[in-house]
């Protein structure tokens, strides 16, 4: 269902820009290469939980995967991004777009410690409780407005991701830290990325944005963004 809503968004986007090209290629543009910032909140909405197993009756097949002798309830929460771009029209309803980006992705586990910590030595020697995707991207993008609607299409290139867990092993608290640069990423290293916005003034415009994450060194493969842009634009 979400990814049929971006292809009929990212369709839309590029009907929109063709069109709008033909008809107004001919009119006179008054506008110029302007700067923009925008931020915001994302979450992924994911929410999972395993039940303990219970090892006291007869597991249905020991070759398989049977569980944990605890429950886990792994869960996303609600993070922030920011970033800055240009937009360079291309005539009165076309814009292209090109950025920089800082987006967080932040998801914790549920469980009960003394519960881990029991079973430490035969299953793991550190369990994550917190886990925070941090990661800069390039953006480029087309988008179409029509009266106060605007519409993009966009492409986020990761160049660096961050990646901090915070958890515990066996005695205590522990903090783990890695980064992965653009020339060791997996491929496809490339989020693609859907924006409805709807401009309150000229300058200022709220938005929702659906990303799809093709990149193995994220967390999620889906999440939504809530936000506001602020275009520096000169009145005339």
């Amino acid at each position: 269902m979400i990814n049929r809503l971006f292809v009929s968004l990212f369709l839309t986007a590029l009907i929109c820009c063709g069109v709008s090209e033909v008809v107004v290629a001919q009119q006179n543009n008054t506008e110029t290469l302007h700067w923009w910032i925008e931020g915001g909140i994302n979450n992924s909405f994911t929410q999972s939980y395993i039940p303990p197993t219970d090892f006291s009756q007869p597991l249905p097949n020991a070759n398989c995967y049977v569980g944990l002798p605890f429950s886990m309830e792994t869960r996303s929460l609600t993070s922030g991004q920011i970033s800055g771009g240009f937009s360079f029209p291309v005539n009165k309803f076309v814009n292209l777009n090109a950025g920089i980006e800082m987006v967080s992705i932040r998801g914790e586990v549920i469980t009960d410690r003394d519960s881990v910590r029991q079973y430490m030595d035969s299953l793991f020697s550190f369990f994550i409780e917190k886990n925070n995707t941090i990661y800069f991207p390039l953006t480029l993008g087309a988008s179409a407005e029509f009266r106060r609607i605007n519409i993009e299409a966009r492409f986020a290139f990761p160049l660096l991701n961050i990646n901090h867990e915070n958890g515990f092993d066996k005695s205590s608290e522990r903090s783990i830290t890695n980064s992965t640069a653009v020339w060791n990423m997996n491929f496809p290293a490339i989020i693609i990325r859907g924006k409805l916005g709807y401009q309150l003034s000229k300058k200022v415009e709220l938005f929702f944005m659906y990303s799809r994450n093709f990149s193995k060194e994220i967390a999620y493969d889906n999440h939504y963004s809530l936000g506001i842009q602020y275009s520096f634009i000169q009145n005339k």
